[in-house]
């Protein structure tokens, strides 16, 4: 059965008794039984999609379901995570507290120990359900920075320092509040961890294992293979020649670290051969 039935409509004249006495017949509208199937006031039981349920090829979102549009985030967060903040509406308002998570997306704020909710966690296998505390998030425009001079609120705003630094200066006192240090979640300091089996050693990561050579791709694939061409070159080609001197007599450090850099009219006439040359190749 087709998922996505024909809507139709047949009207009926219906002839009551008071036709007799002067009275226009009443018109009724009946829908079709294929509109009918597909709108679930006729049962099908062989239906592999429910009882009485159609797939609807453009189906209407439920009341209540609509997509909700994106919160319009903030270009500038004086607020970062390890700040000290005051609440300033909701059952916690005045007091202060440390900022545990930004969640920018959604421009909200969660303060480690004030804004909490009990939250039941169901029981596992290991341990019995129970009830704990959470922070529920804050909307961004509920919190205050504090400036650690004289544990105050203030606002504050973004300036520029003689070192062209970008830092948060309180517009009360005029003093620079400083970011916390940063810090990871999963843990505080390198020297903790341990490498493990799949863990890269530092030596081998920062070991230089490609060495470039003026050889194109295929060419260093069939090298390392001993891959012969099938069709051999003629004569030997200017790159050819270019490798053959290298290897006979590479050129002294001091004269590959003395190389100025190219200037514009040489830039141009590089770009333009690789580009003609790339041009005639094809």
């Amino acid at each position: 059965m087709e998922a996505c039935l024909p809507v139709r409509r047949f009207t009926q004249w219906v002839q009551p008794a008071s036709v007799q006495n002067g009275r226009r017949p009443r018109v009724i509208f009946r829908m079709s039984a294929a509109n009918r199937v597909a709108r679930g006031s006729i049962k099908i039981p062989w239906n592999k999609f429910g009882y009485d349920r159609l797939p609807e090829r453009f189906s209407r979102s439920l009341p209540g379901s609509k997509r909700k549009k994106k919160p319009r985030t903030h270009k500038e967060w004086p607020v970062v995570r390890g700040d000290l903040v005051q609440i300033l509406s909701g059952k916690d308002k005045g007091k202060q507290g440390k900022v545990k998570d930004v969640i920018r997306s959604k421009n909200t704020i969660i303060v480690a120990g004030l804004n909490t909710e009990i939250q039941k966690l169901d029981a596992t296998e290991a341990t019995h359900g129970t009830y704990i505390r959470m922070e529920e998030p804050l909307p961004y425009t509920d919190v205050i920075l504090v400036d650690p001079s004289d544990k105050q609120p203030t606002t504050v705003s973004f300036r520029y320092t003689e070192l062209g630094e970008r830092v948060r200066v309180s517009d009360r006192t005029g003093r620079i509040i400083p970011k916390p240090p940063w810090e990871r979640r999963d843990w505080k300091e390198r020297s903790v961890l341990k490498d493990g089996p799949e863990d890269t050693v530092p030596a081998s990561a920062t070991r230089s294992t490609y060495l470039p050579s003026l050889l194109h791709f295929h060419e260093e694939i069939m090298l390392i293979h001993g891959i012969q061409p099938s069709v051999p070159k003629t004569k030997p080609s200017l790159r050819d020649l270019i490798i053959k001197e290298l290897e006979e007599k590479p050129p002294p450090t001091e004269l590959i670290e003395s190389v100025p850099e190219p200037g514009l009219f040489m830039r141009i006439y590089l770009g333009m051969q690789g580009f003609f040359g790339t041009f005639f190749r094809r």
